[in-house]
Protein backbone atom coordinates (compact mmCIF):
# COMPACT_ATOMS: atom_id res chain seq x y z
CA UNK A 1 0.00 0.00 0.00
CA UNK A 2 1.51 3.51 -0.72
CA UNK A 3 0.50 5.76 2.31
CA UNK A 4 0.88 9.49 2.45
CA UNK A 5 1.00 11.82 5.21
CA UNK A 6 0.44 15.57 4.84
CA UNK A 7 1.98 15.69 8.89
CA UNK A 8 5.25 14.96 10.20
CA UNK A 9 4.65 15.98 13.81
CA UNK A 10 4.68 13.99 16.96
CA UNK A 11 1.96 11.27 15.83
CA UNK A 12 1.72 11.50 12.09
CA UNK A 13 5.78 10.89 12.04
CA UNK A 14 5.49 8.24 14.79
CA UNK A 15 2.65 6.37 12.30
CA UNK A 16 4.78 6.45 9.08
CA UNK A 17 7.54 5.28 10.60
CA UNK A 18 5.30 2.49 12.38
CA UNK A 19 3.51 2.10 8.73
CA UNK A 20 7.09 1.51 6.73
CA UNK A 21 8.51 -0.81 9.67
CA UNK A 22 4.78 -2.85 8.22
CA UNK A 23 6.35 -2.72 4.85
CA UNK A 24 4.32 -0.22 3.05
CA UNK A 25 5.64 2.75 0.76
CA UNK A 26 5.42 5.91 2.89
CA UNK A 27 5.41 9.71 1.32
CA UNK A 28 5.40 12.20 4.15
CA UNK A 29 4.97 16.42 3.51
CA UNK A 30 5.26 19.18 5.99
CA UNK A 31 6.80 22.08 5.47
CA UNK A 32 8.63 22.51 9.15
CA UNK A 33 10.66 19.53 8.63
CA UNK A 34 13.41 18.93 11.21
CA UNK A 35 17.11 18.03 10.15
CA UNK A 36 16.53 15.35 12.54
CA UNK A 37 12.84 13.83 10.60
CA UNK A 38 15.57 13.98 7.63
CA UNK A 39 17.75 12.06 9.03
CA UNK A 40 15.17 9.44 10.67
CA UNK A 41 13.08 9.23 7.23
CA UNK A 42 16.09 9.16 4.88
CA UNK A 43 17.37 5.94 7.48
CA UNK A 44 13.88 4.20 6.88
CA UNK A 45 13.47 4.76 3.41
CA UNK A 46 10.34 7.20 4.26
CA UNK A 47 10.33 9.64 0.78
CA UNK A 48 9.95 12.93 2.14
CA UNK A 49 8.21 15.64 -0.65
CA UNK A 50 8.99 19.58 -0.64
CA UNK A 51 5.46 19.70 -2.51
CA UNK A 52 2.28 18.71 -0.56
CA UNK A 53 0.62 17.88 -4.66
CA UNK A 54 2.84 14.91 -4.48
CA UNK A 55 -0.12 13.44 -2.44
CA UNK A 56 -1.69 12.61 -5.44
CA UNK A 57 0.63 9.69 -6.01
CA UNK A 58 -0.74 7.55 -3.19
CA UNK A 59 -3.51 5.35 -2.38
CA UNK A 60 -4.20 6.19 1.16
CA UNK A 61 -3.66 9.76 2.53
CA UNK A 62 -3.55 10.60 6.21
CA UNK A 63 -3.69 14.20 8.08
CA UNK A 64 -2.14 14.57 11.23
CA UNK A 65 -2.05 18.18 11.60
CA UNK A 66 -4.27 20.18 13.77
CA UNK A 67 -7.74 19.52 14.66
CA UNK A 68 -8.43 23.15 13.24
CA UNK A 69 -5.90 22.51 10.29
CA UNK A 70 -8.13 19.55 8.86
CA UNK A 71 -10.74 21.56 7.30
CA UNK A 72 -7.96 24.28 5.46
CA UNK A 73 -5.37 21.28 4.74
CA UNK A 74 -8.10 19.51 2.58
CA UNK A 75 -9.38 22.32 0.75
CA UNK A 76 -5.74 23.13 -0.21
CA UNK A 77 -4.98 20.10 -1.61
CA UNK A 78 -5.51 20.91 -5.53
CA UNK A 79 -5.10 17.31 -6.96
CA UNK A 80 -6.06 14.29 -5.30
CA UNK A 81 -5.16 12.32 -8.31
CA UNK A 82 -5.46 8.55 -7.47
CA UNK A 83 -6.07 9.00 -3.47
CA UNK A 84 -9.12 6.12 -2.62
CA UNK A 85 -9.19 6.76 0.77
CA UNK A 86 -8.54 10.01 2.91
CA UNK A 87 -8.03 9.56 6.94
CA UNK A 88 -7.37 12.58 10.07
CA UNK A 89 -5.59 10.67 12.92
CA UNK A 90 -7.64 13.37 15.22
CA UNK A 91 -9.42 11.51 18.33
CA UNK A 92 -12.40 13.86 18.87
CA UNK A 93 -13.16 15.23 15.06
CA UNK A 94 -15.52 12.98 13.40
CA UNK A 95 -14.93 12.35 9.72
CA UNK A 96 -17.53 14.43 8.24
CA UNK A 97 -14.41 16.96 8.92
CA UNK A 98 -12.85 15.22 5.80
CA UNK A 99 -16.62 16.22 3.80
CA UNK A 100 -14.49 18.67 1.22
CA UNK A 101 -12.20 16.01 -0.14
CA UNK A 102 -13.62 14.58 -3.28
CA UNK A 103 -16.79 12.87 -3.30
CA UNK A 104 -14.90 9.65 -4.68
CA UNK A 105 -12.40 9.36 -1.84
CA UNK A 106 -13.55 6.95 1.17
CA UNK A 107 -13.54 8.70 4.18
CA UNK A 108 -11.97 7.39 7.72
CA UNK A 109 -10.31 8.48 10.59
CA UNK A 110 -7.73 6.21 12.42
CA UNK A 111 -6.38 7.77 15.86
CA UNK A 112 -3.29 6.16 17.80
CA UNK A 113 -4.25 5.87 21.60
CA UNK A 114 -0.89 6.28 22.38
CA UNK A 115 1.42 9.35 23.90
CA UNK A 116 3.97 10.41 21.72
CA UNK A 117 6.61 12.73 23.47
CA UNK A 118 8.69 13.28 20.28
CA UNK A 119 8.35 12.81 16.63
CA UNK A 120 10.98 10.14 16.93
CA UNK A 121 9.55 7.79 19.70
CA UNK A 122 9.98 4.33 20.61
CA UNK A 123 8.14 2.15 17.74
CA UNK A 124 7.44 -0.93 20.37
CA UNK A 125 5.07 1.32 21.82
CA UNK A 126 3.04 0.12 18.74
CA UNK A 127 3.13 -3.28 19.85
CA UNK A 128 0.53 -2.07 22.63
CA UNK A 129 -1.35 0.99 21.21
CA UNK A 130 -4.56 0.81 20.26
CA UNK A 131 -6.68 2.05 17.35
CA UNK A 132 -9.94 4.19 17.42
CA UNK A 133 -11.19 3.64 14.00
CA UNK A 134 -14.42 5.52 12.36
CA UNK A 135 -16.02 5.06 8.95
CA UNK A 136 -17.75 2.33 6.94
CA UNK A 137 -17.50 -1.56 7.90
CA UNK A 138 -15.82 -1.99 4.62
CA UNK A 139 -13.07 0.38 4.99
CA UNK A 140 -12.73 -1.07 9.03
CA UNK A 141 -11.73 -4.07 7.26
CA UNK A 142 -9.64 -2.55 4.73
CA UNK A 143 -7.78 -1.07 7.82
CA UNK A 144 -7.87 -4.41 9.63
CA UNK A 145 -5.97 -6.77 6.57
CA UNK A 146 -3.77 -3.27 5.71
CA UNK A 147 -2.65 -3.53 9.44
CA UNK A 148 -2.74 -6.91 10.39
CA UNK A 149 -0.45 -6.04 13.69
CA UNK A 150 -3.07 -3.96 14.88
CA UNK A 151 -6.14 -5.95 13.89
CA UNK A 152 -6.81 -7.05 17.60
CA UNK A 153 -6.26 -3.76 19.23
CA UNK A 154 -8.50 -1.68 16.52
CA UNK A 155 -11.83 -0.40 17.74
CA UNK A 156 -14.92 0.81 15.93
CA UNK A 157 -16.13 3.89 17.34
CA UNK A 158 -19.67 5.61 16.36
CA UNK A 159 -18.99 9.22 15.40
CA UNK A 160 -21.78 10.31 18.22
CA UNK A 161 -19.57 8.62 20.41
CA UNK A 162 -15.77 10.33 19.84
CA UNK A 163 -15.83 13.10 22.28
CA UNK A 164 -16.37 10.57 25.15
CA UNK A 165 -13.97 8.38 23.26
CA UNK A 166 -11.58 11.00 23.36
CA UNK A 167 -12.08 12.25 26.87
CA UNK A 168 -10.99 9.16 27.75
CA UNK A 169 -7.87 9.19 26.28
CA UNK A 170 -7.43 12.67 27.82
CA UNK A 171 -7.81 11.07 31.04
CA UNK A 172 -5.44 8.29 30.79
CA UNK A 173 -2.91 10.43 29.39
CA UNK A 174 -2.49 14.10 29.83
CA UNK A 175 -4.66 14.95 33.01
CA UNK A 176 -3.14 12.23 34.79
CA UNK A 177 0.02 13.73 34.70
CA UNK A 178 -1.29 16.38 36.27
CA UNK A 179 -2.16 14.07 39.13
CA UNK A 180 1.84 12.86 39.01
CA UNK A 181 3.18 16.71 39.21
CA UNK A 182 0.82 16.77 42.39
CA UNK A 183 2.64 14.37 43.81
CA UNK A 184 5.67 15.04 43.03
CA UNK A 185 5.15 18.84 44.14
CA UNK A 186 4.46 17.25 47.44
CA UNK A 187 7.56 15.04 47.41
CA UNK A 188 9.93 18.52 46.55
CA UNK A 189 7.90 20.26 49.33
CA UNK A 190 9.96 18.53 51.78
CA UNK A 191 13.23 18.76 50.38
CA UNK A 192 13.60 15.95 48.09
CA UNK A 193 15.27 16.55 44.89
CA UNK A 194 13.06 17.04 41.99
CA UNK A 195 14.95 14.06 39.85
CA UNK A 196 14.60 11.94 42.53
CA UNK A 197 11.05 12.93 42.86
CA UNK A 198 9.53 12.12 39.63
CA UNK A 199 11.18 8.81 39.99
CA UNK A 200 9.73 8.05 42.86
CA UNK A 201 6.35 8.91 41.42
CA UNK A 202 6.96 6.97 38.35
CA UNK A 203 7.85 3.96 40.50
CA UNK A 204 4.18 4.17 42.50
CA UNK A 205 2.52 4.91 39.49
CA UNK A 206 3.77 2.17 37.65
CA UNK A 207 3.28 -0.48 40.29
CA UNK A 208 -0.30 1.04 40.18
CA UNK A 209 -0.99 1.16 36.53
CA UNK A 210 0.13 -2.56 36.14
CA UNK A 211 -1.74 -3.79 39.01
CA UNK A 212 -4.92 -1.77 37.27
CA UNK A 213 -4.40 -3.78 33.99
CA UNK A 214 -3.96 -7.24 35.59
CA UNK A 215 -6.36 -6.91 38.34
CA UNK A 216 -8.77 -4.35 37.69
CA UNK A 217 -9.61 -1.11 40.49
CA UNK A 218 -11.20 -3.24 42.92
CA UNK A 219 -8.68 -5.64 43.81
CA UNK A 220 -5.37 -3.39 42.74
CA UNK A 221 -6.03 -0.68 45.23
CA UNK A 222 -4.08 0.13 47.84
CA UNK A 223 -3.91 2.75 50.42
CA UNK A 224 -6.24 4.31 53.36
CA UNK A 225 -9.80 3.86 50.96
CA UNK A 226 -8.53 0.05 50.48
CA UNK A 227 -7.26 -0.33 53.90
CA UNK A 228 -10.02 1.59 55.46
CA UNK A 229 -8.08 4.12 57.35
CA UNK A 230 -10.28 7.01 57.67
CA UNK A 231 -7.70 8.29 60.59
CA UNK A 232 -5.38 8.39 57.50
CA UNK A 233 -7.34 10.38 55.69
CA UNK A 234 -8.02 12.73 58.01
CA UNK A 235 -4.64 13.80 58.48
CA UNK A 236 -4.31 14.27 54.81
CA UNK A 237 -6.75 16.49 54.86
CA UNK A 238 -5.75 18.23 57.97
CA UNK A 239 -2.39 18.54 56.01
CA UNK A 240 -3.73 20.50 53.33
CA UNK A 241 -5.14 24.35 52.52
CA UNK A 242 -7.28 25.30 49.75
CA UNK A 243 -7.48 23.84 45.77
CA UNK A 244 -5.16 21.07 47.14
CA UNK A 245 -7.32 20.47 50.13
CA UNK A 246 -10.24 20.78 47.47
CA UNK A 247 -8.81 18.41 44.88
CA UNK A 248 -7.96 15.10 47.58
CA UNK A 249 -11.36 15.67 49.02
CA UNK A 250 -13.21 15.53 45.36
CA UNK A 251 -11.03 12.59 44.26
CA UNK A 252 -11.64 10.72 47.94
CA UNK A 253 -15.02 10.86 47.75
CA UNK A 254 -15.11 9.43 43.76
CA UNK A 255 -12.71 6.95 44.93
CA UNK A 256 -15.02 5.62 47.93
CA UNK A 257 -17.75 6.00 45.89
CA UNK A 258 -16.49 3.54 43.20
CA UNK A 259 -14.60 1.30 45.77
CA UNK A 260 -18.01 1.22 48.54
CA UNK A 261 -18.80 -2.54 47.63
CA UNK A 262 -15.38 -3.82 48.85
CA UNK A 263 -15.99 -1.62 52.20
CA UNK A 264 -17.93 -2.63 55.15
CA UNK A 265 -20.52 -0.53 55.86
CA UNK A 266 -19.21 0.89 59.24
CA UNK A 267 -16.21 1.63 57.03
CA UNK A 268 -17.86 3.11 54.47
CA UNK A 269 -20.13 5.17 57.01
CA UNK A 270 -17.21 6.59 58.65
CA UNK A 271 -15.95 7.87 55.19
CA UNK A 272 -18.54 9.75 54.38
CA UNK A 273 -18.75 11.31 57.86
CA UNK A 274 -15.56 12.47 57.93
CA UNK A 275 -15.66 13.74 54.17
CA UNK A 276 -19.45 15.60 54.70
CA UNK A 277 -17.82 17.45 57.96
CA UNK A 278 -15.55 18.90 55.36
CA UNK A 279 -18.21 20.82 53.48
CA UNK A 280 -16.52 20.15 50.16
Amino acid sequence: MQIGFIGLGRAGFNLARYFKLMGHDVLGYDPHVTDEIYREAERMGIHLSSQKERVHRVQMLFLAVPDDAVVPVIESVEDFGQVSYIAHVSGVLDISALDKAPAHIERFALHPMGAFSSPIDDLDKFKTIHFGFEGNQDTYELIQSTFPEIEDRLHHIASKDKAHYHLSAVWASNLILNVLEQAKSGYTSIGIDEVDARRIVYALADTAINNYRDKGLLDALTGPVARGDVGTVEHHIRDLTGEDRSLYIRATKELIKRYSEKMSPEKHAAFQTLLEATNE
